[in-house]
């Protein structure tokens, strides 16, 4: 039903490109204004802000530029808002069909589903590091500081899922339905899209420090299991936990020199063991997927690999002009 609901409103080929242009319009020229707008707001005085620019666009941090962590981590999460206008825009405008249909079927979003999988994979996170802690504790450094860690909780919260949700409507929800209906098959679109996904990454700073080959390894392998969860699912609300949970963990939790997140977590990781933590996200991902078939009752697994059925009705003018009154997210129409 994922892939079937996406046929409600207009999907051809030309509207998926009109789609994806506005969606970067958003995303990257308005977002980036914002984000830039921001950024030179807050410098210090005296501070040139050609050379802060500069610098920004090599290294995000923000500290060198003289502005709290936190401060430019909600920055850059206003650029990901920008760019869920985009993708509300296109949807209502060029594909006329709700928003709402990106994420489920279903009448409503199951937010339980969204707060479960967070919870698990958050935990997961957690009894690894643990692991990686006790093997070689010298290399984590305690920085807790009050105020700015607590800011940071709460930024992370309740603005990080602006960034995450953002990345999986767009990659789970827009352009795997589409792929899907042009391609009429699951597969393709759970291999492209996570494949995109890891490419969408390829300017991270991590990626400078460890090489692209085994940096892509990681952000496709996490790709492939979003996109799994949410095939087997069919629906996004997993996803939409996983993706969030995720990035919470890495920006409050444990932080690194070449993370794509700068901020003041609770530990710093003086060294990063990338192999490791390459097997330990495949590892991670497998048993996380299998906990989930368990909890949900997956057990046919072609729906990975299955055709589209394409015997959903496509509904007519009047619902279709009922359906576009719907709020951003809605939970009936």
């Amino acid at each position: 039903m994922f892939f079937q609901v996406a046929k409600q409103g207009e999907n051809k080929w030309w509207q998926y490109l009109i789609g994806i242009f506005i969606i970067f319009l958003g995303w990257q020229v308005l977002g980036g204004f914002v984000f830039l707008g921001g950024i030179v707001a807050g410098l210090p005085e005296g501070v040139d802000i050609s050379d802060s620019i500069d610098a920004l666009l090599t290294d995000l941090n923000f500290e060198n530029l003289g502005i709290d962590p936190n401060y430019g981590l909600f920055c850059m999460i206003l650029m990901f808002g920008c760019g869920i206008l985009g993708i509300w825009f296109s949807m209502k405008k060029i594909h006329k069909r709700p928003f709402k249909t990106l994420i489920t079927p279903s009448e409503s979003i199951n937010y339980k589903k969204i707060l479960t999988a967070a919870v698990l994979w958050f935990s997961i996170m957690g009894l690894f590091e643990l692991g990686s802690y006790f093997l070689a504790p010298e290399d984590y450094t305690f920085q807790f500081e009050g105020s700015k860690f607590f800011i940071l909780v709460l930024i992370s919260l309740l603005l990080l899922p602006i960034q995450t949700s953002f990345e999986e409507l767009l990659m789970r929800g827009y352009l795997m339905q589409g792929i899907g209906l042009a391609a009429g098959n699951r597969w393709v679109p759970l291999l492209v899209t996570s494949t995109v996904f890891g490419l969408l990454h390829i300017a991270n700073p991590e990626v400078q420090e460890y090489g692209v080959g085994i940096m892509m390894v990681n952000y496709i392998q996490i790709g492939l299991m979003l996109g799994i969860i949410t095939l087997m699912d069919d629906g996004l609300e997993l996803a939409l936990g996983v993706h969030a949970a995720n990035n919470i963990y890495g920006a409050t939790m444990v932080t690194f020199s070449a993370s794509a997140l700068k901020t003041p977590a609770l530990f710093s990781l003086q060294e990063l063991n990338i192999n490791t933590m390459t097997i330990a996200g495949l590892v991670g991902s497998f048993i996380f997927i299998l906990l989930l078939a368990k909890i949900y009752g997956w057990s046919d697994w072609s729906k990975l690999w299955a055709k589209i059925d394409n015997s959903f009705p496509t509904p007519n003018k009047s619902d279709d002009s009922s359906l576009l009154d719907e709020n951003l997210f809605a939970e009936k129409h």
